[in-house]
């Protein structure tokens, strides 16, 4: 039964996203899940991620068939409202003990350990339709972020969207660990995506809290064909 997350749960969590330690025992991933819950399901944030995916679902695709990658997935908070939508879900994560989570909630799922800022492996090119990360920012560094939209581009197929939320509460986070060139905010983020063959569908605001320090934009982005693109400038 998922529980509140306490005061102190909060506190290890924040000490912990400081000094970069992570979730390596079952208990940090316990505390992880708890929390993550917690603030992720305001707004119905995971939720809507899906339906988004759903919205621009090709009609001569239907959702068993549709791969969504959901990387850093954590317990699985993303996963399980993709899995209700009739996804196919492959969920990574660096840590293996929130994957066990995961995996023992959403046995469907494939859970795969992989750093988020490296390349994504055993999957097919132009064969995955959705790829996404939430709260997932402040963990790359400028080059794996690149190394990311270039992955997704070639993975996804012609079709495919790239859903990226980005939280104002991540920016100075990010800056601190992923350094100078690192892009977080969604104009940076979108500027990139587009240089890099993808439209901007919409950049959409969820706001759950009062406070803007936790507003959300929901980045979605369309793979384009860069080779006809080209061709017509010529």
């Amino acid at each position: 039964m998922d529980r509140k997350p306490t005061i102190t749960d909060s506190l290890i969590w924040g000490i912990r996203e400081l000094l970069g330690k992570g979730y390596k025992t079952k208990e940090d991933a316990r505390i992880y899940d708890s929390i993550a819950r917690h603030y992720y399901k305001r707004e119905w944030i995971a939720e809507k991620i899906a339906e988004t995916f759903n919205k621009y679902l090709p009609p001569h695709i239907s959702q068993r068939y549709a791969l969504i990658l959901d990387r850093a997935a954590g317990t699985g908070i993303v996963t399980e409202a993709l899995l209700a939508q009739g996804f196919r879900v492959r969920a990574s994560d660096i840590s293996k003990t929130q994957l066990d989570i995961l995996k023992s909630k959403y046995p469907k799922a494939v859970t795969v350990l992989e750093d988020l800022n490296s390349k994504i492996s055993n999957v097919q090119d132009n064969s995955v339709f959705g790829i996404t990360q939430v709260a997932a920012t402040r963990y790359f560094t400028p080059e794996g972020q690149k190394l990311l939209i270039s992955e997704s581009y070639k993975k996804l197929i012609p079709e495919g969207i790239l859903i990226w939320p980005v939280f104002r509460s991540e920016i100075l986070m990010a800056k601190i660990k992923g350094g100078r060139g690192l892009k977080c905010t969604s104009f940076s983020i979108s500027g990139l995506l587009k240089k890099s063959g993808f439209d901007i569908l919409e950049i959409r605001t969820l706001r759950y809290s009062f406070l803007k320090l936790f507003q959300c934009k929901l980045l979605v982005a369309k793979k384009t064909n860069l080779i006809r693109k080209s061709n017509m400038k010529q």
